[in-house]
């Protein structure tokens, strides 16, 4: 069994129902394969005697149904039977709706499977992959939720089977949660989470990340609840029959993860950001530097309100990250198409005959991602929108050619021109550009 590099919720939720609710083969499988560059297509991986979860484009990954509001672990779940399509004329007031879309004309809504899980299950796995829905299309994270843990351990390049390890742990809990009807234990999480907290500030540097002290202050109200958090992950571990330091050490694992996660934020923010190159371009600001400080967007972005953050690594890789809820696709759609003509410009390769604003991968540029997910029915949250060259997930994938300094000039002209754009007018320009001079 295998997914990719740096598991993600979507991933890891992906394999803990095929270890859950499978058969036999799927319970005992091993999860060993781990990619680091783009995609194995599934029919390859088959031949190999390998399944994939989240890649693969095959039964357990949404990759090839990126126009519609699918994760991998909903379509994990339909395979495995737990939940059903539904044409209009099958609806039932009674159903427990996952989500829905429209194809071929046809609106058809994902359900629960009532005939193959009880009801308590079905209510605990429709909201957990309500949640992966929210974190895999919109990024969505809370503070010390489960989507949030494990992306700190995919920023802090944590070892994917620990991450697999841990994510199913925590996954188990907040089910079990759920199912069992527990009660949260806020007062009770909040004294642990001040003793693990002042022993994390022994340990580093006397810091108070600003994401704790929220936290721990809604901790004082006994009706606060957030869905699928670490509280439910306590409550759910003191259901267990086993020892109160293992639960200790490994609550203080988690937020341990979270606190150096955090300390990076605040080093981008403090240290990083100030340093940073800032170009105003209109009623958009771009912001662009060089590090390999994971936590740089989300600090260009909160802070600078930068609605286009470039992040070059020390690799040599580089990645394009937007503030969704002001940008328009008008702009990001004529801002993939510049970097993937350039990049062929640059190689001296061919340009496809292809739509070079086309989401995921054009096969002949290797090198840039497009990663456009489909809007959630009902939800007033912008879906998610990145351009990778490389990334947490796909490693290895070949560092772009092109210099910092072109991309931050193809961005400007996509903010310029992106409303009335004329691609092949500047096609040709480019192209022309290349035959004559080097590129600016």
């Amino acid at each position: 069994m295998g997914t990719h590099w740096a598991p993600d919720l979507d991933a890891i939720t992906s394999l803990w129902l095929a270890k859950k609710f499978g058969g036999k083969k799927l319970r005992e499988g091993i999860i060993e394969i781990f990619l680091r560059e783009g995609d194995l297509l599934e029919k390859n991986a088959s031949k190999m005697g390998i399944i994939l979860f989240d890649r693969g484009k095959g039964i357990f990954d949404h990759h090839a149904h990126m126009r519609l509001p699918l994760t991998s672990a909903i379509l994990t779940a339909k395979a495995l039977g737990l939940i059903v399509e539904k044409k209009e004329t099958e609806w039932n007031k009674k159903d427990l709706v996952v989500t829905e879309y429209i194809i071929r004309g046809e609106r058809i809504k994902i359900v629960m499977n009532l005939e193959k899980l009880e009801l308590n299950e079905a209510k605990a796995l429709r909201r957990l992959f309500k949640k992966v829905q929210r974190s895999d299309l919109q990024g969505e994270s809370l503070d010390f939720d489960i989507s949030d843990i494990i992306k700190c351990m995919q920023r802090l390049n944590v070892e994917n089977r620990e991450i697999i390890k841990i994510g199913f742990r925590i996954l188990n809990d907040c089910f079990n949660f759920s199912t069992e009807r527990l009660q949260r234990k806020n007062s009770e999480f909040q004294k642990v989470f001040r003793v693990i907290f002042r022993q994390l500030l022994r340990e580093g540097k006397e810091i108070l990340p600003p994401k704790f002290v929220r936290y721990f202050e809604k901790l004082y109200n006994r009706e606060f609840k957030q869905p699928l958090d670490i509280v439910e992950i306590f409550s759910s571990e003191k259901q267990k029959d086993i020892d109160e330091k293992e639960i200790f050490n490994f609550l203080k694992r988690i937020l341990r993860f979270e606190y150096l996660d955090s300390l990076n934020y605040l080093k981008a923010a403090n240290e990083e950001l100030p340093m940073s190159k800032r170009i105003k371009v209109k009623w958009a600001t771009i912001i662009t530097h060089i590090t390999d400080n994971p936590r740089f967007k989300d600090a260009a972005r909160n802070i600078a309100k930068a609605l286009i953050v470039i992040q070059r690594n020390s690799t040599g890789h580089t990645q394009f990250f937007f503030d969704t809820k002001r940008i328009n696709d008008k702009l990001i759609d004529a801002l993939i198409s510049m970097i993937r003509l350039e990049e062929c410009l640059k190689q001296g390769r061919p340009i496809p005959r292809k739509d070079l604003r086309k989401p995921e991968w054009v096969t002949e540029i290797p090198e840039w991602y497009f990663y456009k997910a489909p809007t959630i029915p009902g939800s007033k949250n912008r879906p998610g929108r990145f351009i990778l060259n490389g990334s947490l997930t796909s490693p290895d994938v070949p560092p772009s050619k092109l210099t910092l300094e072109n991309l931050e000039y193809l961005t400007i002209c996509a903010i310029l021109y992106h409303q009335k754009f004329n691609w092949p007018k500047w096609q040709a320009q480019r192209i022309a550009q290349y035959s004559i001079t080097p590129t600016p």
